[in-house]
């Protein structure tokens, strides 16, 4: 598992891509906090429990949504200055929505007086990389193994 690091001194602006989103009816808009619901919910049944938990307490969040479907989520501050988590629904990917999301939320990390956000448990590397000039900083091996409950204890 990785983790990145996004310098949040970079040009962020999403003005252009969410103009062209418009134009394919979708919408991008924040959640604020005690008005999540549908966001929370997408998590939660898209992703995972704590994905939800993450989206709930984080201390911004965006989404999209086309005719009232959401597409995706990116939220930020769950943990202090770090990034995520971030879906985007398997229909909506390649249409840059993921890339907009995820430029909001480190805007306003950055509004926040972060000068760089931590990336948690990245999966598309190259995405990060490309979107935003992210970097792998820390690398975690994962080790599984699997345990054999005894009958007789």
């Amino acid at each position: 598992a990785w983790n990145m690091t996004a310098d949040l001194a970079m040009d962020l602006s999403t003005d252009a891509d969410v103009r062209r989103l418009a134009e394919m009816g979708v919408e991008v808009w924040a959640a604020p906090a005690g008005r999540r619901g549908e966001v929370v919910e997408f998590a939660r049944t898209h992703w995972n429990e704590n994905w939800a938990w993450e989206v709930e307490h984080a201390s911004g969040c965006h989404y999209a949504a086309r005719s009232g479907v959401l597409l995706g989520f990116a939220a930020w501050g769950a943990r202090p200055c770090w990034f995520g988590p971030m879906g985007t629904a398997p229909p909506a990917r390649g249409l840059g929505v993921g890339r907009v999301l995820l430029r909001r939320c480190l805007a306003e990390q950055r509004d926040a007086g972060l000068t760089r956000a931590e990336i948690g448990w990245v999966g598309p590397l190259r995405f990060y990389s490309r979107a935003v000039g992210a970097r792998a900083e820390r690398v975690f091996a994962l080790y599984r193994r699997r345990l054999e409950v005894s009958a007789h204890v």
